[in-house]
Order: C-alpha cells, then sequence, then structure tokens
C-alpha cells in the first residue's frame, strides 16, 4: 500500500502505522482492515495512529472503523489508540465521536485518545505500563 506505512515495535509491543496522504473511502477502509489484522498478528497492546495526512473520513466509515476495530479487536490484547492528529477543527471533532462511540462499543476495553504530538501520545500510551509509578497518568497531566 502507498499510501501508509507500518512499523512494530516488539519490546514495547506497539504497533505504529501512518497514512501518508489523503485516501479515499476504499483505500481507508483498506488500510484500517490491513492495520487490525497486523495488530491480531503481533498481538499489539498499543497502537499510534499518525493521522496528521488523513482527511476526516464521511460518517460512514466513521461507523465502520468502529465496528472494524471492536469486532477484529476487542478479543486482542489492544486497550490503547493513541491519534495524532493535525491542527484541524473538523478532524478533532470526527476524532472525538469515533472515540465516544468506541469506548461505548468496547465498554472502555479499548481506549483512545487524540494527540497534537508523538511525545503526548507516547507519554499517554505507556503511563500505565510504569511499575514504580514515575509516568503515572495524574503526574504526566500535572494533577498529583
Amino acid at each position: 500500500m502507498g499510501y501508509t506505512s507500518v512499523d512494530i515495535d516488539k519490546q514495547s509491543n506497539m504497533v505504529l502505522t501512518k497514512w501518508l496522504r489523503a485516501v479515499n473511502s476504499r483505500e481507508y477502509r483498506s488500510g484500517i482492515s490491513y492495520f487490525c489484522r497486523i495488530i491480531r498478528k503481533h498481538s499489539a497492546a498499543s497502537w499510534m495512529v499518525d493521522a496528521t495526512r488523513l482527511c476526516a473520513p464521511p460518517l460512514k466509515d466513521q461507523n465502520w472503523t468502529v465496528n472494524k476495530i471492536s469486532d477484529s479487536l476487542l478479543q486482542t490484547p489492544l486497550n490503547r489508540i493513541a491519534f495524532v492528529t493535525s491542527n484541524d477543527l473538523f478532524i478533532e471533532v470526527v476524532t472525538e465521536k469515533i472515540k465516544e462511540k468506541l469506548h461505548q462499543k468496547t465498554s472502555n476495553q479499548i481506549l483512545m485518545e487524540s494527540f497534537r504530538t508523538y511525545s503526548q501520545a507516547f507519554d499517554w500510551l505507556f503511563a500505565t505500563r510504569d511499575k514504580e509509578g514515575l509516568f503515572r497518568e495524574d503526574v504526566i497531566q500535572g494533577q498529583h
């Protein structure tokens, strides 16, 4: 696929996917399906999606995405999805809607958040894995 890239970090049990350009509905669905297969194959616990070049998908693709992720990945170790998005209000609204629907459909077993930077996304993805509590979410967010 010339419109996506995938990196697998076995040490951190994470899949990093990147949309390389804006895509049409067929390409979008093909990309999401491919990402889900990779996540299942590698039993990833975390998924970071670089969507900075992606345009907001139409409503039918948003609903399809929620169903695809929940149906494909609910029985895997995946528990967090971090979206890195551009500074676009429309994509923020769409990402928030997908997040709410995904949380509802999976009973919060798969959590999703969106961020502006890789650093913020990494902090959130790995915050709960720190056994000593150095990177706890409440510390990261300044709520201690």
